[in-house]
């Protein structure tokens, strides 16, 4: 219960062990951003660099690998990781997710999905606790989809913000008690940031 993950901008990754703010052992360098520990299996995390370069373990950081080396995405780059379906997705170009699978396996296998949203970039990326394969995701314009069959062969795209939210980034989204219950933030000037 005391051990967690953070990523630091400039100062790498950092596992922390005890409670509190202590010493912590930087496990992998460079630019942290955002870091995951799988709730299945505690001895699975990810951390990512720049973009999408992801590492992984499967003991607790004595051993670790990477992705391939890719600069598609933001600088820090948005991402979410299913426990369940041990897949990890992320932001990549216009209309474009990544898609890191069989992460436990030692040997990921990544894929790019083609998904319509508005010609935008995903800006947060939510994986939904109550149905299988579904993300939900918010775009550099402000818009908020699901996307179903997400690790599929053709992921469905359904906008559900019907043009009625503020113009911005969507900045985080957090689901409540279903699916159906969402609480999404923008980060821009002069729009209502919740």
């Amino acid at each position: 219960s005391n051990i967690y993950l953070a990523g630091a901008q400039d100062n790498g990754s950092n596992l922390f062990t005890t409670a509190g703010i202590n010493s912590t052992i930087e496990v992998t360098g460079g630019d942290g951003a955002y870091c995951f520990i799988s709730q299945n299996n505690p001895e699975l995390m990810i951390t990512s660099y720049v973009y999408n370069n992801y590492y992984f373990t499967l003991n607790g950081w004595d051993t670790f690998f990477s992705s391939d080396s890719d600069n598609s995405g933001n600088f820090i780059n948005q991402a979410d990781y299913d426990d369940e379906a041990d897949v990890l997705y992320a932001t990549r170009n216009s209309n474009e997710i990544a898609v890191y699978s069989n992460i436990s396996s030692g040997s990921e296998s990544k894929s790019v999905k083609t998904v319509n949203i508005g010609g935008r970039q995903t800006s947060n990326i939510k994986v939904s606790p109550y149905t299988d394969n579904r993300i939900i995701v918010g775009t550099e314009g402000g818009e908020v989809y699901i996307i179903d069959n997400a690790n599929g062969t053709t992921p469905s795209v359904t906008n559900i913000d019907n043009n009625d939210l503020p113009g911005g980034n969507v900045s985080s989204i957090d689901i409540g008690a279903s699916d159906d219950h969402l609480f999404v933030t923008y980060s821009n000037y002069g729009v209502t940031s919740v």
